[in-house]
């Protein structure tokens, strides 16, 4: 794998400059879809990919070990989920683990996330947003995602070769949402997509992030130079609480789809009159999951007030004999505050 080979070569000479690094590797889904074989049929799709990524993972890790080992680099595999990036116990253990590895000039870790244990509704669902979120509970300097093009482009590259690469993108942009499904990948579950919803999970929790073509030769020199890939920066007063992320939730907010839209697309404060529902018990500072109707997680951060307090407005809300939408947004309170909100 000649990709594979250069980009080794490349990583240990960051190593050796004295760089702490950490990848996150790609691709077990898809490896192990080859091998893949079963003798009687699985209707369950979600089955299936836990199956071929178990058998992916053994493909995935033995190839950067067989790299690495011919520079006199060694790998450490991590399988992690997402229940060990937010569990306070599990989260301190693994950044230990993570210390302890980065501490020997000889080790680069791998993490993959771990799909066989992963539960469906839980999964991080791409690597692209596995890295994002490691790199934020590492508290890296640098996020790098490499892709098979350049950068991220005004359109499809591959269909429009007058597309113009965006140098610095320093807020996902409405129009930057609706070209992100300009092309998919052929394999696995990631694609350009997956890379910009990474990319406004890292500018929300201020992670600088780069998309660059990973077959580009002395890629870390030019990077360091800026002279490829798209660096997606946020300003000082556009960073999140990043920790929100990280800290075990103390409770759910279950929202609606106006209030879903409002955060994700407008940049919007989560409002007590977007709240469906409440689970669990907290208070304000608490960190707290921003659910759908799905229950689906989209969003974390720091409540302004308690549960408790909460249910009052909420139940206010919805038992006042009150249908004009301007009073409810009267009364309505900021149940977590844009600044101290995360996308996840």
């Amino acid at each position: 794998m000649p990709r594979l080979k250069k980009l080794s070569q490349q990583l240990v000479s960051l190593k050796k400059n004295g760089k702490e690094v950490i990848i996150v590797a790609s691709g077990a889904i898809s490896a192990g879809s080859i091998l893949y074989n079963p003798i009687r049929k699985i209707y369950d799709e979600y089955e299936i990919k836990q199956a071929a990524a178990a058998l992916g993972q053994c493909l995935l890790i033995e190839s950067y070990r067989n790299s690495f080992a011919q520079l006199g680099q060694k790998v450490a595999q991590l399988l992690i989920t997402r229940r060990q990036l937010s569990n306070n116990p599990e989260a301190l253990k693994l950044s230990n683990t993570i210390n302890a590895l980065l501490s020997d000039p000889c080790v680069i870790p791998i993490f993959n996330e771990n799909d066989p244990l992963s539960q469906e509704g839980a999964r991080l669902r791409e690597n692209d947003k596995l890295a994002v979120i490691l790199a934020c509970f590492c508290h890296a300097d640098l996020l790098i995602i490499l892709s098979d093009v350049a950068g991220f482009y005004t359109e499809d590259p591959k269909k429009n070769p007058n597309a113009t690469l965006l140098t610095t993108v320093e807020q996902i942009t409405p129009q930057i949402l609706g070209r992100k499904e300009y092309y998919k990948p052929s394999k696995g579950l990631g694609g350009m997509s997956a890379k910009i919803d990474a990319a406004r999970i890292a500018l929300s929790s201020g992670m600088p992030m780069i998309i660059a073509n990973g077959n580009e030769d002395e890629l870390f020199e030019k990077l360091a130079l800026g002279r490829i890939g798209t660096l997606f920066l946020c300003s000082t007063e556009q960073r999140k609480y990043k920790n929100a992320l990280m800290k075990q939730p103390k409770g759910t907010v279950i929202v609606d789809d106006g209030a879903k839209e409002a955060i994700l697309n407008k940049g919007a404060s989560l409002l007590s009159v977007g709240v469906l529902d409440i689970q669990g018990r907290f208070v304000a500072g608490d960190t707290i999951v921003i659910a759908d109707h799905n229950i689906a997680e989209f969003a974390r951060g720091v409540a302004e007030r308690s549960s408790r307090e909460l249910l009052k407005t909420v139940r206010k809300i919805k038992t006042g004999k009150m249908e004009d939408t301007t009073i409810k947004t009267r009364i309505s309170v900021i149940v977590v505050h844009r600044n101290r909100m995360a996308l996840v």
